[in-house]
């Protein structure tokens, strides 16, 4: 069946290793993925992750795709999530966005041990929100204010 979604780019690669491949660029957000990010379709078949979970790319991962692509290479190791952000464990004070319009952000604390990669090859931290509890959000929209003090 065909892609009745509209791509907002497509590129033909030819090089030694194969006889050619066209790749097409989608943006994440027909399927309510993040904004900024895209679903990448090789020779008709969808990049997904694990287990057939659609997998949204940053503009750092497409070209890293491009490249293995045209130059040849593990996938894996071309088209990986950034680095973990280490500085985001238990106890560091931050300002996280609280999805509200009257208080944009909120100063709190990072309640997870770590930053955890979520489905979308993203990084997110588990911070304490007033009225709300434990919420998950991304690493790089939390805004380090300064190492607590006493971490657990």
């Amino acid at each position: 069946m065909a892609e009745h979604r509209k791509k907002v780019a497509s590129l033909c690669v030819r090089n030694s290793a194969n006889t050619g491949r066209t790749l097409e660029f989608f943006p994440a957000s027909e399927w309510e993925g993040p904004e900024g990010f895209y679903r990448i379709r090789v020779g008709r078949k969808w990049m997904d992750g694990t287990h057939g979970a659609k997998r949204f790319f940053s503009t750092d991962e497409i070209a890293a795709v491009v490249a293995q692509h045209l130059f040849g290479g593990d996938l894996d190791t071309a088209a990986r999530t950034p680095d973990r952000p280490e500085a985001l464990g238990r106890g560091v004070r931050v300002s996280a966005p609280t999805g509200g319009e009257e208080s944009p952000h909120e100063v709190t604390h990072v309640v997870t041990e770590a930053p955890m990669q979520g489905r979308d090859g993203r990084w997110y931290v588990g911070v304490h929100l007033y009225g709300r509890g434990v919420v998950m959000v991304p690493a790089e929209a939390c805004i380090l204010k300064h190492q607590a003090s006493h971490a657990r």
